[in-house]
């Protein structure tokens, strides 16, 4: 107490304080107990009053009940380890602590004085002891919640050597830093190599990326993760070098440029270029235009690597054909004759083609009797 009231006037108080332990002081007491106050009012100032004394009073100081905070952190599952906070502060001066845990939702836990070691949501409540100088009752605070979130687990696809065999392979076992024992995969060409992404393993030859996931853990404790994509192979041991062969024809003077233009394989290439040259008394390139001259050529049929990578670049040999001559139709250019007693008859003619240098032959035909002979005739006749 620290005021008080008279019958007088008089407004000037002094106190004094008493209790065990606490000899009579003008000072209020800070520690719990209980105590008496004495009062004294001073006399007056209108000179009405004398000074007087109240009885002893008595009064008590009580314990004060401190608020409990948990300290909260953050917990992310760690392989069974137990955490939870076991920190926590309060607004007296007690230091002994106690907690109890306990599931919440559809975690199922406790409540239990150890801290928990799977995933989930749960509440703490901590309880502290009173204080060892008197001063503190001892409190608990609020159910207060926390959690201990899935761990991700690193995934690792387990990377093998493989071989083209026909066969579909690649990595389809994986390990993990969970528990999960559950994957799933996925395929994709990598570089030059076009597949996918497909849960299909690859057939051919090539690069490729493999990513595999682990589905969550049944306990709760580990979420689904995935590997990053991871390079292997499907090798091949050696190519084949595949025997080509170009298609020949029949190839007659046209006037146009002409040759062998298709060819076949014993792989799977499918794109070719020809080169030509000529040969014997024909003269010509190497080139790749194809001839449009009558003589004797030779190609030679390039193919290039298959598009699955399984056959060589490859050539044929040099493979003959040539382009012949046409064999123009010839008519001669007939006119009218009457004997004049001079040699007479056809001696003009055309021709499909570019000749233009002609012989005629000239016989009888039904009762004329003549040559044959190159000379034209004289007499009337047929």
């Amino acid at each position: 107490p620290n005021a008080a009231t008279n019958t007088g006037t008089g407004i000037g108080y002094t106190f004094s304080y008493t209790g065990a332990g606490y000899s009579p002081n003008a000072t209020p007491p800070t520690i719990v107990g209980t105590y008496s106050v004495t009062v004294t009012v001073d006399a007056s100032s209108d000179g009405n009053f004398n000074s007087a004394n109240s009885n002893a009073i008595s009064f008590t100081i009580l314990k004060s009940t401190p608020v409990v905070t948990p300290t909260i952190g953050i917990y992310s599952y760690a392989a069974g380890t137990p955490q939870g906070p076991n920190a926590a502060m309060n607004t007296g001066t007690g230091n002994i602590y106690t907690y109890s845990y306990s599931g919440t939702g559809t975690t199922v836990y406790g409540p239990s004085a150890s801290q928990p070691t799977n995933a989930g949501d749960y509440l703490v409540t901590v309880n502290l002891a009173a204080s060892s100088d008197g001063q503190y009752n001892s409190a608990s605070s609020t159910a207060t919640s926390f959690t201990i979130t899935k761990a991700t687990p690193i995934v690792t696809p387990t990377i093998g050597s493989y071989t083209f065999n026909g066969s579909v392979q690649g990595p389809n076992v994986a390990s993990n830093t969970g528990t999960g024992n559950t994957y799933t995969f996925s395929y994709s060409g990598s570089g030059t190599t076009i597949y996918g992404p497909t849960a299909t393993r690859p057939i051919n030859f090539g690069n490729y990326f493999v990513t595999a996931t682990v589905a969550a853990t049944s306990d709760g404790n580990f979420n689904t993760a995935s590997s990053e994509p991871t390079t292997f192979e499907i090798a091949i041991l050696s190519r084949v070098t595949p025997t080509v062969s170009p298609i020949i024809e029949t190839y007659i003077y046209n006037e146009m440029s002409q040759g062998p233009e298709t060819a076949s394989n014993t792989g799977t290439g499918n794109a070719y270029t020809f080169s030509y040259s000529g040969t014997g008394s024909t003269t010509y390139g190497p080139t790749d235009i194809k001839p449009t001259s009558v003589g004797t050529y030779v190609v030679v049929v390039t193919v290039a690597l298959s598009d699955d990578g399984y056959y060589n670049s490859a050539s044929s040999t040099s493979t003959s054909f040539s382009i012949d001559r046409i064999t123009p139709t010839v008519t001669p250019v007939i006119g009218t004759y009457t004997y004049n007693a001079s040699a007479q008859g056809p001696n003009a003619a055309t021709n499909t083609g570019t000749g233009n240098s002609y012989i005629y032959s000239y016989s009888g035909a039904g009762s004329t009797s003549y040559g044959p002979s190159s000379s034209k005739p004289i007499n009337a006749g047929s």
